[in-house]
């Protein structure tokens, strides 16, 4: 049953889903903020070895979950359409 059951935690949300892009942003805009205080310490000499690299490797890593989370996105709608649902309920026919 934990590997059929659709209706848990994703079933009737994509809340939880929009996690990998929301997170992909934010991370995203930290390692802009940080390139641009490393550019500044470069000028005046006191930057420290190694943070360009860590801050390259964590905006891959942000750019990866953005487009994830935009990949989560098209394959959301396409199960959506595939399940032939209709987007709203009609309470009575008259």
């Amino acid at each position: 049953m934990p590997y059929g059951n659709h209706e848990g935690f994703i079933g009737f949300s994509d809340a939880a889903l929009n996690l990998a892009t929301y997170s992909g942003f934010a991370v995203i805009v930290f390692d802009f903020l940080a390139i641009i205080i490393l550019i500044i310490r470069q000028f005046f000499r006191t930057s420290v070895s190694g943070w360009t690299s860590t801050i390259i490797m964590l905006f891959c890593f942000g750019f990866t979950l953005l487009m994830l989370g935009i990949i989560r996105k098209y394959l959301s709608e396409i199960f959506r359409e595939s399940k032939n649902c209709p987007i709203y309920v009609i309470k009575e026919k008259k």
